[in-house]
C-alpha cells in the first residue's frame, strides 16, 4: 500500500509540474480499427449544396430532378446530372404559404405525367389534436417547377406533438401509404394511448386511394376513397385507413422494387430501436413492447399478435433508426439488401429476410453525419441525407486494412515512456472525484494532436478535437506483492466524430499491456479485505468488452473524466489555492476557451475562462451534499440519466438538484427487497433507503452493474451519512412521506435490521465483534434479503447454494417439500415478503391472490412456473399500476376499483389508497408482477421446494 500512495503520489506531482510549461507535441498515434475495415462508405455528392436541416430526398418521376424538402417547410429542386450545382430552386415555402411549423413527406402522384399531382404532410399547428397535415397540391409545369399553393386539396389530419411520422409512399398498388408518430413526447411511453388503438390515425401506417372520392358512414365526403382490402374495415369504430399500426415514430417507409415489400424504421423509446417489415393488417407492439421489451402491459393488445422486429438494434449502437431502401443500384454486393442507418452513431447497415426471419445483417460502413433520410435517383441509387445538410452516396471503401497496424500493446500507442511515465506531450490529470473499482484506482492521461486543444464553452460543455485520446490506468494491491499492480488501461480514442473504447490487459511481469479481444475477458486476484473470512478475497475482475464500454461511454456522457466539473479543482488539492487544474490545462494548451471573454486573445488565458462552472470535490471536502451528488454522478449517473439506458427514472447527474432528481422519498421501480414502505432515498431514514441496500449487497441486486463486485465501504459510509443528515420532505411535496410507524421500527425489521447491522459494521475500526456475531447467527436458514447483506463477510461453507438467475424447473419439481418448513418461510421470513402480498390462513395481506385460490387454480408446476416468472402471466385481478397525480405524486399498488370518480389502489403494504379521478394525470399498468424477481433467485432449491409445498397445502 505504501509503494501504491508513493506512486500516487509522484504522478500527482507530474500533474502538478506538468502543466508549467506550454504543451510539447506528441509523438504518438492511435487510429483504425483492430478489425478490418467496413465494406462501404459515404462520399459526398453536390458537395457545393447545403441544406437547413433538411428531411427527405426523392427523385421526380420524369424530370431528372431531385426535390430536397426542408423541416421548416422549403421545398427545393435541382438537377441529378448537375454535379456543381450551389443553389436549390425554391419550389414552395410552406412557412409563408401555410404558416408550416414543420414539414415531413413530399410524394409524387403515380399518374403526375397527367395530372401534375403532389402530396406534402406538414404540420400547421404545433402540439394541436389535427395539427398534422397531409394535402394534394398541383405543380406548375414551368421550368423549374414550382407548387401553386392555391392547388391544395386536404385529405387529412391527426394530432401533432412529439412523434409525427408523416412519410408519404406510393405503393406497387397505386395507394398511397403514409406514417404516423403516437404524437407524444418521450415520457410518459405512448402518453396518448394510442399505439394499440385502431380508433384513431395514430401509430400507424395508413392506406388510402387517392384516385377518387367518396363518403364515409355519416355522408360526409372524403378527398379519397379507403380501399375495399384494407384490414380494418369491417371492424366497428376502427379507422379504415389503418394499413398497419404499433408504432412509435416509423421514421421512413419504402417498397422494394422488386418484390413490393414494405419497410419502416421505428424509433424506439428507452433501450431499442427497430426495423419492421411490415404486413396489411399487423400489430408491430408499441406501446406493450419496444422491441424485445415489455413497456405498458397496462394497455390492451390490439388486433392480432404483435410481430417482432426483423432486426431490433440496443441503444448501446443505435439511438434513432432510419428507415432506408432495398438497394437496387450499382454496387452488386448490395443489391437485394435492406439498407438502413442510425441518426446518432451514422452506422449504416445492411440485412436480408426470409419473410420476417432475418438471414444476413451487417454494418457496411461508419459516418460522423446525422442520417435524417435515405432516397433514389432516377436509376435507382442510393443517396444519403445529412440533417447538416449535405447528401451522400455509397461507395467502396477502398481502405486497406491497418488491423495489423493497430496497437495490439500499450507500448505501441505512444502513450508511455519505456519506464511507464507519461510520453512526450501526453498529460497526467487528476480527476475530482474517483470512480470505485474495487478498491483499484485510477490514472488518467491525456493526449492531442499537434495544433489542436479541447474546447471550453460558456456552460463547461467541452469538444474534443478528432484525434484525442483519453487513457485511466487501473492499480490494485494484490495480497503478499510490495508494488501495486497494473491490471489494466482503458484506452479511448476520437476518431471522425466518433469515440472508439479498447482495453489493454497488463501482463503479469508488468512489462506491458495486451489489447483486450472485443468480448473482453476476466482476471482474479486475491487481495486484503478485513471484512472477509480470512482477511481476504479472491476478486474476479472483468475487463469489460467494447460492447460494455459503449453502456457507460453512451452518447449522453462518452465522456466521464475528463470533463470541466472533474477538472476544476484546486491543483494542489487545497482549498485555499486559487489556481485551479482546468486552468493550469488551459495556460498549458490542452484546453481553450472557445469564446473567451475578451476576444480570441484570451483564448489560452485564465482571464478567458467561464465565470461559473460547476465543479465536483472529492473525498477531502467538507460539504457532505456536493461530495454525495459527485459520488453519483462518477458512479450512477452515466445510466441514470434521461437516455442512458437505466430503467429507473432517478437521474444522478450531478448538476440535477431537487424534485428534478426524482430520488429523496420517491418509491423504488425496480424492488424494494424487502425493506417495508421503501425509498430510493428515505430521508433521514438510511435503514428504508434502497439506495444503501443495492450499495450493501453482493451480487444479485448490486449497483453498479459494472465496474465492481465488491461494496464500497468508503461510498455507503458517504451516503448513509448524506441520508442521515436530509430533512424530512412533507407529505405535501411531490416525494411521498413514508409511514411514521413503519419508519421509527426500523430495528424491528428484518431486512431495515440486518442493513443497519452492516452500515454499524462497517463503521467500526474494530470489526471483530461484529463480524464474529454475524458468523455466528447467520446459516443457510437466513432470508435470502438478509443472507445478501451479510454474504460478504461469511466463510465460503456458510453461503449455500441459491439458485441464481439459471433455473432447472425439473430439478425443483424433483424436490419434495416440507409444508411446516414452508410456512416458517411464509410467515417468519420477511426477506421472502410473501405474507407482505399474500394471505394463507388469514395470515399475511390481501394485496394478491390468496394461497387457497391458488392452490385451487393451478398445479405444482403451474405454481412453479408463476413463482420463476411472475410477471410472465399477471392476472388482471392483481396487476401492479402505478398513478402520477395532477400534483406529482406517484402511488403504486393493485387497481382494487375504478370508477369514473375514483380509484381505488391496494399498497404493497395492504393499506387502501383512494384517489379522486380527477386528481388522476397518468395510470399506468407495470410489465412487472409485484412479486420481486430476485426473491426466488436468492432462494436455495429446497426452500423453494418447502414454500411451494406449503402454498399446495391450505
Amino acid at each position: 500500500m505504501q509503494c501504491g500512495l508513493l506512486l500516487r503520489t509522484l504522478l500527482l506531482g507530474f500533474v502538478i509540474s506538468g502543466f508549467s510549461e506550454a504543451r510539447e507535441p506528441w509523438q504518438g498515434n492511435i487510429s483504425g480499427s483492430p478489425e478490418p475495415p467496413l465494406p462501404f462508405k459515404l462520399k459526398r455528392v453536390f458537395p457545393k449544396l447545403s441544406f437547413k436541416q433538411p428531411v427527405l430526398i426523392t427523385h421526380g418521376p420524369s424530370d431528372k430532378r431531385l426535390y430536397v424538402m426542408e423541416r421548416l417547410g422549403q421545398l427545393y429542386s435541382f438537377s441529378e446530372t448537375t454535379t456543381d450545382a450551389q443553389s436549390g430552386d425554391l419550389v414552395i415555402d410552406l412557412a409563408k404559404t401555410h404558416d408550416a411549423k414543420a414539414a415531413y413527406g413530399f410524394a409524387f402522384d403515380p399518374d403526375f405525367d397527367k395530372n401534375h399531382f403532389v402530396y406534402i404532410t406538414f404540420i400547421d399547428v404545433a402540439n394541436g389534436p389535427e395539427g398534422t397535415r397531409v394535402s394534394r397540391f398541383t405543380m406548375t409545369t414551368q421550368d423549374p417547377p414550382t407548387l401553386d399553393p392555391e392547388s391544395e386539396l386536404e385529405l387529412l389530419r391527426w394530432k401533432s406533438g412529439g412523434h409525427n411520422g408523416g412519410c408519404l409512399k406510393f405503393g406497387p398498388d397505386g395507394y398511397l401509404y403514409i406514417t404516423s408518430g403516437d404524437g407524444a413526447p418521450p415520457s410518459p411511453p405512448d402518453g396518448n394511448n394510442t399505439g394499440q388503438g385502431v380508433n384513431d390515425l395514430m401509430s400507424c401506417i395508413l392506406r388510402i386511394d387517392v384516385s377518387e372520392s367518396s363518403k364515409n358512414a355519416a355522408g360526409v365526403e372524403l378527398p379519397y376513397t379507403i380501399p375495399a382490402d384494407n384490414p380494418f374495415v369491417d371492424i366497428k369504430d376502427a379507422r379504415g385507413e389503418i394499413y398497419a399500426f404499433g408504432f412509435r415514430n416509423p421514421w421512413r417507409i419504402s417498397f422494394d422494387q422488386k418484390t413490393g415489400e414494405l419497410w419502416v424504421g421505428d424509433v424506439g423509446w428507452e433501450l431499442w430501436e427497430m426495423v419492421f417489415r411490415v404486413v396489411k393488417g399487423g400489430n408491430y407492439g408499441w406501446s406493450v413492447t419496444e422491441g424485445p421489451q415489455p413497456v405498458r402491459s397496462d394497455l390492451e393488445t390490439g388486433p392480432g399478435p404483435v410481430i417482432p422486429a426483423v432486426v431490433a438494434h440496443h441503444h448501446s449502437e443505435s439511438r434513432s433508426v432510419t428507415g432506408g431502401f432495398v438497394y437496387r443500384g450499382k454496387h452488386q454486393p448490395l443489391v437485394g439488401k435492406y439498407v438502413y442507418g442510425d441518426y446518432v452513431t451514422g452506422i449504416l447497415w445492411a440485412l436480408t429476410s426470409d419473410g420476417n426471419q432475418l438471414k444476413t445483417h451487417q454494418e457496411i460502413a461508419h459516418s460522423t453525419i446525422k442520417i435524417i433520410a435515405f432516397g433514389e435517383d432516377s436509376q435507382g441509387e442510393l443517396f444519403v441525407l445529412d440533417y447538416d445538410g449535405g447528401i451522400y452516396v455509397l461507395e467502396p471503401n477502398l481502405t486497406e486494412s491497418n488491423a495489423a497496424e493497430f496497437p495490439r500493446r500499450i507500448s505501441q500507442t505512444g502513450l508511455f515512456t519505456a519506464k511507464g511515465d507519461p510520453a512526450q506531450g501526453v498529460a497526467a490529470y487528476k480527476v475530482a472525484m474517483q470512480q470505485y473499482a474495487d478498491g483499484a484506482w485510477g490514472e488518467h492521461l491525456i493526449a492531442l494532436p499537434e495544433g489542436k486543444n479541447v474546447l471550453l464553452a460558456k456552460d463547461g460543455a467541452m469538444t474534443y478535437p478528432d484525434g484525442t485520446v483519453l487513457a485511466k490506468t487501473l492499480f490494485l494491491n494484490e495480497l503478499g506483492s510490495d508494488l501495486p499492480r497494473r491490471v489494466e488501461t482503458q484506452v479511448m480514442f476520437m476518431e471522425g466524430g466518433i469515440w472508439q473504447c479498447y482495453t489493454y490487459a497488463w501482463r503479469q511481469d508488468q512489462t506491458d499491456a495486451d489489447l483486450v479481444e472485443s468480448g473482453g475477458g476476466h482476471l482474479q486476484f486475491e487481495i486484503a479485505d478485513r471484512f472477509a473470512d480470512g482477511g481476504k478475497r479472491t476478486l474476479d475482475w472483468r475487463l469489460h468488452s467494447r460492447s460494455e464500454c459503449v453502456t457507460c461511454h453512451n452518447g449522453r456522457s462518452p465522456v466521464l473524466a475528463f470533463r470541466s466539473d472533474q477538472l476544476h479543482v484546486p491543483l494542489s488539492g487545497r482549498t485555499d489555492t486559487p489556481t485551479t487544474q482546468l486552468e493550469k490545462l488551459v495556460e498549458a494548451g490542452y484546453v481553450e476557451n472557445a469564446k473567451p471573454v475578451g476576444g480570441p486573445e484570451n483564448a489560452l488565458s485564465v482571464d478567458g475562462m467561464p465565470d461559473k462552472l460547476n465543479a465536483m470535490v472529492g473525498w477531502d471536502s467538507a460539504d457532505r451534499d456536493t461530495l454525495a451528488r459527485s459520488y453519483l454522478q462518477v458512479n450512477c449517473a452515466h445510466c441514470h440519466q434521461p437516455g442512458g439506458g437505466g430503467n429507473a427514472t432517478v437521474d444522478y447527474r450531478f448538476a440535477i438538484q431537487g424534485e428534478t432528481r426524482k430520488l429523496v422519498n420517491h418509491r423504488p421501480t425496480r424492488g424494494s427487497f424487502g425493506i417495508q414502505d421503501a425509498r430510493i432515498v428515505s430521508a433521514g431514514d438510511p435503514g428504508g433507503s434502497v439506495i444503501l441496500y443495492r450499495m450493501s449487497v453482493l451480487g444479485l441486486g448490486h449497483m453498479p452493474h459494472l465496474g465492481s463486485r465488491v461494496p464500497d465501504q468508503q461510498g455507503i459510509r458517504l451516503i448513509q451519512k448524506w441520508i442521515e443528515q436530509m430533512e424530512v420532505p412533507e407529505s405535501t411535496e411531490l416525494a411521498i412521506a413514508v409511514d411514521s410507524e413503519i419508519r421509527a421500527g426500523r430495528s424491528n425489521q428484518p431486512v431495515s435490521l440486518a442493513l443497519l447491522h452492516v452500515l454499524d459494521t462497517i463503521s467500526q475500526k474494530d470489526p471483530g465483534d461484529s463480524l464474529r456475531l454475524i458468523r455466528e447467527n447467520v446459516n443457510t436458514e437466513t432470508p435470502p434479503f438478509e443472507l445478501n447483506l451479510f454474504e460478504r463477510f461469511l466463510a465460503a461453507d456458510q453461503i449455500p447454494k441459491r439458485l441464481g438467475g439459471n433455473v432447472d424447473p425439473g430439478s425443483i419439481l424433483k424436490l419434495e417439500g416440507n409444508a411446516e418448513r414452508g410456512k416458517t418461510l411464509f410467515l417468519s421470513a420477511e426477506g421472502i415478503q410473501c405474507k407482505n402480498c399474500h394471505q394463507a390462513g388469514g395470515k399475511g395481506k390481501n394485496v394478491g391472490p390468496t394461497f387457497e385460490d391458488i392452490r385451487k387454480r393451478l398445479n405444482r408446476q403451474e405454481v412453479l412456473a408463476s413463482i420463476l416468472q411472475p410477471s410472465a402471466k399477471v392476472d388482471n385481478k392483481y396487476a401492479n399500476y402505478v398513478v402520477e397525480t395532477v400534483d406529482g405524486k406517484v402511488l403504486a399498488g393493485v387497481l382494487k376499483e375504478k370508477t369514473a370518480t375514483q380509484l381505488l389502489l391496494v399498497d404493497a403494504l395492504g393499506k387502501d389508497l383512494v384517489i379522486d379521478a380527477s386528481d388522476v394525470e397518468f395510470l399506468e399498468r407495470q410489465d412487472k408482477s409485484m412479486m420481486p424477481d430476485l426473491q426466488v433467485k436468492d432462494l436455495t432449491a429446497q426452500q423453494l421446494a418447502d414454500l411451494m409445498q406449503f402454498i399446495l397445502a391450505q
